[in-house]
């Protein structure tokens, strides 16, 4: 069995904490005023801030579609693009922030409607990652869709701005996960696929294959169905082969190690103790071709020392009743 590889993924954490209902108002240079019940980390004291709208006024507050932006230093630091009535965002409306942050939803008194928004933010001048969905406190909440820069993207549920429950992350290089996650992890049960042509189904733990499972390798046109501990098979499984090779028993580290039976191509049945895919250990091998046993100690394939049968039946009579279903050749 090839040693599994899986690729880590990052998800978009954003640094936007609105504010809640903190009224705070500022004054344009003609006397108009704004309310920001979410402040985006903006002061409605701060002087140095110059506040530029260019809609229209009505009763001394902003007011009709158009662009409000906060200047300072002769920087553009916050932007809405959008309508305006009595004071507040109502309607709907763009945000960008430093450059760094863009946000595209409906508001409501100054608030912005959770539910449903577009997220882009931005790294040198270039979208870095976007995000569809719902929001809360700034972060992808509930159900969502996002994409990375390296084309990377994810479809399903976030808490807190991490991947939860269930959800669907396809990588730029043609692998897809479909499953459950938790903090923003791969683990519980799920399908990994890999573009070329492998497959996983079954349990992960922190990104890493952990538990039971199932895998092919179009390779070796292989199936491995049992225990895995960190993306290798560990414990017991069965492994068959098109070859018509077919293992059952133990396994470590990916390899063939402990108690199992083997039948070969060849139409030998090896029954015994493995070490690292080799015969090695107490077992005996029948060869139905010519009908004959060989018991005793073997070691790196080959029959080291011949032992009484009495022995090594008792040697491994925990594993007499395994059966590998199979018809002898």
């Amino acid at each position: 069995m090839k040693k599994l590889l899986l690729l880590g993924a990052a998800v978009m954490v954003l640094n936007f904490s609105p504010c809640k209902n903190k009224e705070g108002w500022m004054v344009t240079n003609s006397g108009c005023k704004i309310q920001f019940p979410q402040t985006y980390k903006i002061n409605p004291g701060q002087s140095k801030l110059t506040v530029k709208w260019d809609g229209t006024c009505n009763n001394g507050l902003l007011s009709g579609i158009g662009k409000l932006e906060l200047i300072k230093k002769d920087k553009v630091v916050f932007r809405f693009e959008g309508s305006i009535v009595k004071g507040q965002f109502n309607g709907i409306g763009k945000i960008s922030y430093k450059n760094k942050l863009e946000i595209k939803g409906n508001f409501t008194n100054g608030l912005l409607d959770s539910t449903y928004v577009i997220m882009y933010k931005y790294k040198s001048g270039e979208i870095e990652q976007s995000y569809v969905g719902a929001l809360k406190d700034g972060k992808p909440h509930g159900k969502g869709y996002i994409q990375l820069k390296n084309g990377d993207t994810y479809a399903g549920e976030f808490f807190q701005g991490k991947r939860t429950n269930q959800g669907t992350y396809h990588w730029s290089n043609g692998n897809t996960y479909t499953g459950q996650w938790k903090n923003g992890n791969r683990t519980g049960s799920g399908t990994m696929k890999w573009a070329d042509g492998r497959e996983y189904n079954g349990e992960f733990e922190d990104n890493h294959i952990v538990g039971k499972g199932t895998y092919y390798d179009p390779e070796t046109q292989g199936t491995y169905s049992g225990v895995w501990n960190r993306n290798l098979a560990k414990g017991n499984g069965r492994a068959e082969w098109k070859s018509g090779e077919i293992y059952k028993g133990e396994f470590k580290n990916g390899m063939k190690h402990g108690k199992g039976i083997f039948y070969s191509i060849s139409g030998e049945l090896y029954t015994g103790e493995f070490q690292k895919n080799s015969f090695h250990g107490y077992g005996y091998k029948m060869t139905f071709s010519k009908g004959n046993y060989g018991f005793g100690i073997w070691k790196n394939d080959e029959l080291a020392k011949e032992v009484s049968e009495e022995v090594v039946y008792d040697r491994l009579k925990e594993i007499s009743d395994l059966s590998l279903d199979i018809t002898m050749k």
